[in-house]
C-alpha cells in the first residue's frame, strides 16, 4: 500500500467485518456465486493484510469485473429488476476490496456499506433488523472517521460515531414524523413460494412442519375483550382441488383473486352489530393471502375480500403489513352455493382411495348429512387415532393409509380424510388452511400468533346453514382448540425438536419464558408504532398536536421542528451567542474607520500601530486631521493605557468622534 495512505489495519479487517456482516444481512437475496465470490474477494484483501498476496494487476481485475457482470447479466432475469440491482451492489462491494489502494477506495468502502443497511429495511424491518442496521451503521461510521482521522484511538472513533448517530436522533424522528406516508417508488419482485408460513397447497406432512418454526406469523390486538379460544380460527386460505395427496386451491379461485387484485377496490361497509374489531399486523411472507376470522371484512387500502371469505392483499407481502379487520361470524350462514361451486366441492380423484370410499358407501345410508357428520368425528375420537408432529409418512393412498393403518397425523391429516369423507357421501367440503388459537399477553393485551399455530380445518356446506366449520382435530385432541399446540403436545419431546435455541422450546424455565415475553413486547411494540405507522396514524398523532389539520398548520409545525433541530445541531457543535464586550465594541468601530481609510486609498500595514496610520491619513488627507487625532487619541486610551476600565461613556463618545470622521469622508 502507498506510504500516503494512513489508514490502519484494523480499520481494513473492520470494512471486512462490516462487508461479511451486510453479506449476511441480505443473504436471502443474494446468489451463490455472489457470496461465493464476495468471500475470494475479502480472502484476497485479508491475504495482502498478512503479506501472503499482492495487489492485482489491472488488467486481472478488468477480467473479473467483466466476468461478474456477464453472469450477473445472464441470471437477471430470473432475479428481478430490484434483485438484481442488490446482487450487483453486492458485486461491486466485494470486487472494491480487491482494488483497496488509496484512500478515495477506503471513503467508498463505508458509504456502499451504509447503503447496504438500507437495502436490508426494504426486506426486513422488524426489531431484529434494526439491531443489525445499527451495528453496521456504528461500524461503516467508525471506518469513515478512521479514513480522516487515522491517528485517533479506536475508542476514541467509535465514541465520535455514537455521537454521530445521537446527534441525528432528532433530526429523524422530526421527519418520521412529519413526513408524508409515501407508498414505496419501486415494484417488488413476488416469490413464487412462501418464504415462511403456509404454501398455497398442503399435503399432509406439511403442517406438522410447520410445527417446528417459531417465527412470528401476525400480532393481534382486539378494540374488546379477545374471544374465546375456539373462537380464534384465523382463515388464511380455501382449498378445493385434491389430487389424491395434495390440496390446493381451484384453479376458479385463483383466477378470481387474481382478477380482484388487478381491479382492486375497496369493500361496501356491512350493517351488523355483532362483529368482532381487531387489528392485525401481518409478518413479510411473500405471498398476497391476509388472516382474519370468519367473516372478515376490511376496508383499509389494499385488503380485498375475496368470495370464499378470506382477505387477500392487493400486493404481496414483502415486509410487515398493519390492517384493521371486523369479522361477522353469522353472516357465514348467508353463504349461497352456486352449481360451479358445488361441483368443484364434490370432485374426488377417481381410483385413489377405494377403502374410504367404499367404507363412506356404506355409511351413506345409514345417515343424514349432519348424522353423518357426527358419526365421523366420534369415529375419530373413540378409535386408537392418534395426534402427532411426527406422523409417519402416507403412500399414494394417503386418505386410506392414514384411516386403516397408522391412524397418527397432525391437523392436515385429519383435514384432507375428512374433506374426502364428505365429498364421496356427497357433501359439499374443503379444506381451510390457516392459524388456531395463539398466544395471549394479558399484561400487554395482544395476541401472538406463531408458525407452530399453523393449522387446517374443514367447512361443509350445509342447507339453510352456508359453510360450517368442522374441526375433526378436536376430536382428537380437544385441548389443541383450547390450550394450544404447546399444551396439547405437553408429554412429547418433539415440540421445536429442531430449534435448540428457540426460547419457546423452553418456556417452562421460567427465567428464559420471562425473557421471551420481554423479547416478544419488545417486537410488538416496534411493529405497531414503528412500522405501523402509516398515513391514518400519522394524521391522528398531528390531529392530537395541532388540532384539526390545515396546510399551513402542518407547514409552520415542519418548520418549527426545522428549526428546532437546528439549534440543538448548532449548540451541539458548540455554537454559542455571546455579547460582545466594550473592548470588542471598540475594536469593531475602529476598524470601520480603517476600512473606509482603505477605500479612499490609505493603506494600512499589519506593523502600522494606530499612530503611524493616522500620520498616513493626515499626510494624504490633511482636511481629515483634527477628527482622525480625536479617534486614534480616543481609541489608544482605551485600549493601551493600562488599569483603565472602558466605560459605557467612554464607547459612546468613541462612536461619536467616529461618525464625525465617517461622514467627513
Amino acid at each position: 500500500m502507498s506510504n500516503a495512505w494512513l489508514i490502519t489495519k484494523p480499520a481494513v479487517m473492520a470494512m471486512m467485518a462490516t462487508y461479511l456482516l451486510s453479506m449476511a444481512a441480505i443473504v436471502g437475496q443474494a446468489q451463490w456465486w455472489v457470496i461465493l465470490f464476495g468471500g475470494m474477494c475479502v480472502i484476497w484483501r485479508a491475504a495482502m493484510l498478512i503479506g501472503k498476496a499482492s495487489l492485482l494487476k489491472t488488467t486481472w481485475r478488468t477480467g473479473l469485473t467483466l466476468t461478474v457482470i456477464v453472469l450477473l447479466a445472464a441470471t437477471a432475469k430470473q432475479m428481478g429488476l430490484l434483485n438484481a440491482m442488490v446482487n450487483l451492489l453486492l458485486l461491486g462491494y466485494g470486487l472494491k476490496f480487491i482494488e483497496l489502494n488509496k484512500q478515495r477506495d477506503a471513503m467508498v468502502l463505508p458509504l456502499v456499506g451504509l447503503l447496504c443497511v438500507c437495502v436490508m429495511f426494504i426486506y426486513n424491518s422488524d426489531i431484529s433488523s434494526a439491531m443489525i442496521g445499527l451495528c453496521l451503521l456504528i461500524l461503516n461510521l467508525s471506518v469513515l472517521v478512521a479514513v480522516f482521522a487515522p491517528s485517533l484511538r479506536l475508542t476514541k472513533q467509535l465514541t465520535l460515531s455514537l455521537k454521530i448517530i445521537g446527534l441525528s436522533i432528532p433530526l429523524t424522528a422530526v421527519l418520521f414524523v412529519v413526513m408524508p406516508q409515501l407508498a414505496p417508488l419501486w415494484q417488488m419482485p413476488s416469490a413464487k413460494n412462501a418464504t415462511t408460513g403456509l404454501a398455497d397447497s398442503m399435503s399432509p406432512g406439511d403442517i406438522a412442519r410447520l410445527g417446528q418454526d417459531d417465527t412470528l406469523a401476525f400480532s393481534v390486538t382486539f378494540d374488546d375483550r379477545p374471544p374465546s379460544p375456539e373462537q380464534l380460527y384465523w382463515r388464511a386460505l380455501v382449498m378445493e382441488d385434491f389430487d389424491g395427496r395434495r390440496w390446493q386451491q381451484s384453479e376458479l379461485t385463483r383466477v378470481e383473486q387474481r382478477l380482484q387484485q388487478a381491479n382492486y377496490r375497496q369493500s361496501n361497509p356491512i350493517n351488523a352489530t355483532d362483529g368482532i374489531s381487531y387489528q392485525v399486523i401481518a409478518k413479510a411472507s411473500n405471498q398476497s393471502w391476509l388472516f382474519g376470522m370468519a367473516k372478515p371484512t376490511s376496508s383499509d387500502d389494499g385488503v380485498i375480500e375475496t368470495a370464499d371469505f378470506n382477505l387477500l392483499s392487493s400486493k404481496p407481502l414483502v415486509s410487515s403489513k398493519a390492517y384493521n379487520v371486523t369479522s361477522y361470524p353469522s353472516l357465514m350462514a348467508n353463504a349461497e352455493l352456486s352449481s360451479l361451486q358445488q361441483q368443484i366441492n364434490l370432485m374426488v380423484p377417481s381410483g385413489t382411495n377405494p377403502k374410504t370410499k367404499q367404507w363412506v358407501s356404506k355409511l351413506r345410508g345409514q345417515y343424514s348429512n349432519q348424522a353423518l357428520i357426527d358419526y365421523v368425528l366420534r369415529y375419530f375420537n373413540q378409535n386408537s387415532y392418534s395426534y402427532t408432529l411426527t406422523p409417519p409418512l402416507l403412500g399414494r393412498k394417503s386418505v386410506d393409509d392414514f384411516l386403516f393403518t397408522t391412524q397418527q397425523g397432525f391437523c392436515a391429516h385429519y383435514a384432507s380424510a375428512f374433506a374426502l369423507i364428505m365429498r364421496y357421501a356427497g357433501i359439499p367440503s374443503r379444506v381451510v388452511a390457516g392459524y388456531l388459537g395463539g398466544e395471549w399477553n394479558s399484561d400487554v393485551g395482544y395476541l401472538n400468533v406463531y408458525q407452530y399455530d399453523a393449522h387446517a380445518w374443514n367447512e361443509v356446506w350445509l342447507a339453510g346453514r352456508g359453510w360450517v366449520r368442522v374441526d375433526p382435530t378436536a376430536s382428537v385432541a380437544p385441548e389443541r382448540v383450547e390450550q394450544g399446540l404447546v399444551q396439547s403436545l405437553d408429554n412429547q419431546q418433539d415440540f421445536l425438536s429442531d430449534s435448540a435455541l428457540s426460547l419457546a422450546k423452553y418456556r417452562k424455565v421460567a427465567w428464559l419464558n420471562a425473557l421471551r415475553i420481554k423479547l416478544a413486547n419488545a417486537q410488538y411494540y416496534w411493529s405497531r408504532w414503528l412500522l405501523g405507522y402509516d398515513k391514518n396514524k400519522q394524521n391522528q398523532l398531528l390531529s392530537l398536536i395541532l388540532g384539526q389539520l390545515t396546510p399551513m398548520k402542518l407547514v409552520l409545525f415542519t418548520i418549527s421542528c426545522l428549526l428546532l433541530v437546528s439549534g440543538w445541531l448548532l449548540f451541539a457543535g458548540g455554537f454559542r451567542f455571546k455579547r460582545l464586550t466594550l473592548q470588542q465594541k471598540v475594536d469593531r468601530q475602529y476598524m470601520e474607520v480603517v476600512n473606509a481609510c482603505i477605500k479612499q486609498g490609505v493603506t494600512r500595514q499589519t506593523h502600522h500601530t494606530p499612530s503611524q496610520y493616522q500620520q498616513l491619513i493626515v499626510d494624504s488627507h490633511p482636511h481629515l486631521s483634527d477628527e482622525v487625532a480625536d479617534v486614534t487619541m480616543r481609541f489608544n486610551k482605551m485600549r493601551f493605557v493600562r488599569q483603565r476600565v472602558i466605560t459605557q461613556q467612554d464607547y459612546a463618545a468613541f462612536v461619536r468622534v467616529c461618525r464625525r470622521l465617517l461622514n467627513k469622508i
